[in-house]
């Protein structure tokens, strides 16, 4: 939908369940998470489309990014400079993978609720350790350990529901 106003029209129509849709930067394409429109699908990957910048109209079939059968992708975000697309992968634990544009993924830890600094640089997730439940950082490079910044007992110890959200400055976070 034009930011000013119109009919909103299907992108996908035909293609299944579709959620978690993001922009580019560049504002050329849309990634998001589909079944790929197959009944009872236990796989939900990861999809691009290309789109006109100026118009919002499709100019590409959809295009598979990454699936793997029985995993679930959910929460695409790309990283600032929009060379990177992390997303979460629902599992019982749930796992964080980085993939940068053209490349394998990579699996950066095990955890839930990822949120990126601003600048892409420094990954934040919810993670449960033998002996703590707490809220952690790592590299988005993949060359370091979670570093545990914080308990979360004054959140009942348990994981939160809401996810994590970086304030624009990367200095502070939020959960509920």
């Amino acid at each position: 939908v034009p930011d000013g106003g119109c009919r909103a029209l299907p992108v996908v129509p035909g293609f299944g369940k579709c959620d978690f849709p993001i922009w580019h930067p560049n504002g050329k394409s849309v990634y998001f998470v589909s079944d790929g429109g197959i009944p009872e699908n236990p796989t939900r990957g990861l999809f691009k489309l290309l789109v006109d910048p100026n118009t919002g109209a499709v100019k590409s079939s959809i295009l598979p990014l990454y699936s793997k059968y029985g995993q679930h992708m959910v929460g695409p975000k790309l990283v600032a400079d929009g060379k990177r697309l992390m997303y979460l992968v629902k599992q019982s634990n749930g796992r964080v993978w980085i993939q940068r544009d053209g490349a394998d993924p990579i699996q950066l830890v095990g955890g839930t609720s990822p949120a990126l600094s601003p600048d892409g640089r420094t990954l934040f997730f919810q993670g449960i350790t033998a002996d703590r439940i707490g809220i952690y950082r790592i590299p988005t490079e993949g060359n370091g350990s979670p570093v545990q910044i914080s308990d979360v007992v004054p959140l009942g110890n348990r994981l939160t529901r809401s996810g994590l959200s970086v304030s624009p400055d990367g200095h502070q976070l939020t959960t509920f």
